[in-house]
């Protein structure tokens, strides 16, 4: 694993929309939307999941809102039937409730526009696709409404939070962070493979692949290969260990170099452009890298991301410090502690 640990649940949830392109590229088909949609329905047989100080969630609310997260971020499909996660996403669709409920008028005319942008492709998609899309749709056990009403929550409450982050706390988190460390905002583009000792698949990485030896002899040989002409791309599909990137020649284009671990992320910054590096020991072996190019992000270029990464932390701290007076309570099971994989990739 070269990146760091990511963020917990509290904010995962909203990264989601972050990556919502995947839409655009499911198949999609053409529907009449309704501007004011809610999916909470009025069947007698609605049972409630929470109650909380300003009114309820549905379980039929819950499924729907959690059956349209995963069908926009199908990795977490195997996450959707674990107590522990339900739980987690009836909180997150209760705080989505509450701060939607309190939002601005001019956050809520903004999240009207991004959902629109999120919806206009849908509709511009060719029969074939859009007929794709309505099968995808009928399997997931969704309208096309609950995918809308996912949006609008979700997007409502995003704006209205980065609305409280002001451009004076952007510019002085920027200046904070390259005072410590100058490379704070450093990108790469590198080509990699790793020879691994442990076991990549194993998440407790106590099964052991090879031996310390054979890894650095193994990557040693490579880098021989290497040196001697031998095409990075090809040797990665037969050498690497990481799954995550040899299908890709071992690419990883314009990455932050702080996701990386110490030592990976010093041979990132160090290494001379466009050379072999020798064997690089890290937590699951042996890595061989060779770095093609190398910049800093300007402030313009980054201040987005440093919005959203404050607007993440005043959800953080509503969460820790606000929720509870909102007398939050659930019906749902009292979920068995569960390790359940982050929704951020």
């Amino acid at each position: 694993m070269l990146k760091n640990g990511q963020t917990g649940w509290i904010t995962s949830l909203f990264s989601t929309i972050l990556v919502v392109l995947m839409l655009s590229s499911c198949t999609q088909k053409e529907v009449l939307i309704s501007p004011n949609i809610n999916m909470e329905t009025t069947t007698p047989d609605n049972e409630v999941a929470a109650t909380y100080k300003d009114g309820k969630v549905t379980k039929v609310e819950l499924q729907k809102f959690i059956d349209a997260l995963t069908f926009i971020n199908p990795s977490q499909a195997q996450n959707k039937d674990i107590p522990a996660f339900r739980e987690f996403i009836l909180k997150q669709l209760v705080m989505s409730k509450i701060l939607t409920a309190h939002a601005s008028e001019q956050s809520k005319s903004a999240a009207e526009i991004k959902v629109k942008q999120q919806i206009d492709p849908i509709n511009q998609m060719d029969l074939k696709n859009r007929e794709e899309f309505e099968k995808n749709l009928i399997a997931a056990n969704l309208e096309f409404a609950d995918i809308e009403q996912y949006f609008r929550l979700t997007l409502t409450t995003i704006e209205d939070i980065s609305n409280k982050v002001t451009d004076q706390q952007v510019t002085d988190d920027f200046d904070e962070k390259v005072k410590a460390d100058p490379n704070a905002f450093a990108v790469v583009t590198l080509s990699h493979m790793l020879i691994a000792q442990k076991d990549p698949s194993d998440p407790a990485q106590e099964k052991d692949l090879r031996t310390k030896e054979e890894a650095l002899r193994r990557a040693q040989e490579v880098k021989d290969k290497l040196k001697n002409g031998g095409d990075f791309v090809a040797l990665t599909k037969e050498y690497s260990d990481d799954s995550v990137s040899k299908d890709y020649g071992g690419k990883y284009e314009k990455v932050e170099v702080n996701e990386f671990v110490a030592d990976f992320k010093k041979a990132a910054l160090e290494l001379p452009l466009n050379t072999i590096s020798e064997p690089i020991a890290g937590v699951s072996g042996y890595h061989i890298m060779k770095v093609e190019s190398r910049s800093v992000r300007t402030f313009d270029e980054v201040k987005s991301s440093i919005r959203g990464k404050l607007a993440n932390d005043l959800i953080v701290e509503f969460m820790t410090k606000e929720f509870s007076s909102y007398n939050y309570k659930s019906n749902l099971p009292t979920p068995v502690p569960t390790v359940i994989p982050s929704i951020l990739p």
